[in-house]
């Protein structure tokens, strides 16, 4: 199997620009996905203290290559809050594009791409805000920390300056077309087409997998949770399964009339009054039955596509 996706610097552009309004409204237009992907850039902060590996190796008398002794450069406590800005990128990105494609990657409609955009934009800006005021602005008391750590085994090359320890953090968002055979040229196509067209079916088929299982999830808990008469629940039990009922012309990327028709068949337990779920037993079992027997049919719907896959 050929990872198309290592062409992308050949064939598709990566780390757009910002988009004039014309190149704008011909991706939103497009009725094609979009392959999407967020790379975070961190500072490393382990290394190899090849004296402490020797000293071990030869001590416990182990073979050469069996392991090795690293050690942060820095306290890692002061990367937490950049760490963890970091993460909530990443995060927003899952929520904003909930399918997988290859790995590391996830797809967008074209018609979400501007919106898309301008979240992880202003996302990483504020990830990158807090690198700023957490490590850059405290980054000669950080290294000073790290040479008093190290207990006269301090080693400033592993320190950038002030002015560059900033370039160690970075977050990309690249955005690509869905592959297809007519990108090449005709004699590429007769060699790669095919194959290319098998790799596309078949994430496309495991993507409408992966919808059905976020459709699933929330309507079987929902299930579960009403039919036990004693269980507590939040509001968020229906407004859950009302996320993804809205969701679903978002993550139908097959087409799947299947899929389309779940919109319809989950506005019923979407619009449920989670007041009456609790205070009236005969609705609360009514929808704990529906709900079991709506998930069961799913799960069989999902189960035939595997088979087919």
């Amino acid at each position: 199997e050929v990872d198309w996706w290592l062409l992308d610097e050949r064939t598709y552009p990566t780390n757009l620009p910002i988009m004039t309004t014309t190149a704008s409204n011909i991706i939103s237009s497009s009725k094609k996905p979009l392959i999407t992907s967020v790379s975070c850039h961190r500072f490393g902060n382990l290394k190899e203290n090849r004296a402490v590996t020797d000293e071990v190796t030869a001590q416990r008398h182990l073979s050469p290559g069996s392991g090795r002794w690293t050690q942060n450069k820095i306290n890692p406590e002061r990367l937490k809050p950049a760490n963890s800005a970091f993460n909530a990128v990443v995060r927003q990105w899952e929520k904003d594009c909930p399918i997988a494609w290859g790995k590391g990657q996830r797809l967008c409609y074209p018609a979400k791409y501007d919106a898309m955009r301008a979240k992880p934009n202003s996302a990483i800006g504020d990830a990158m805000d807090v690198v700023d005021e957490t490590i850059v602005a405290h980054w000669h008391d950080i290294v000073e920390e790290a040479r008093e750590m190290h207990n006269g085994d301090f080693d400033p090359e592993l320190y950038p300056s002030q002015s560059q320890i900033r370039g160690k953090f970075s977050i990309d968002v690249e955005v690509m077309p869905m592959p297809d055979a007519s990108h090449f040229d005709s004699e590429l196509q007769g060699v790669f087409g095919p194959q290319l067209e098998a790799l596309v079916n078949r994430r496309m088929k495991a993507a409408e997998l992966e919808a059905w299982s976020l459709i699933i999830k929330p309507l079987a808990h929902m299930g579960s949770t009403l039919a036990n008469p004693k269980a507590i629940f939040r509001d968020s039990l229906v407004g859950n399964v009302r996320d993804i009922m809205n969701a679903i012309p978002e993550i139908n990327f097959s087409g799947s009339p299947e899929l389309a028709a779940a919109r319809n068949e989950l506005a019923t337990f979407a619009n449920l009054n989670p007041d009456d779920l609790r205070n009236m037993p005969e609705i609360r079992d009514t929808a704990a039955k529906a709900a079991q027997a709506m998930a069961a049919k799913y799960s069989a719907a999902k189960r035939h596509l595997e088979l087919d896959a």
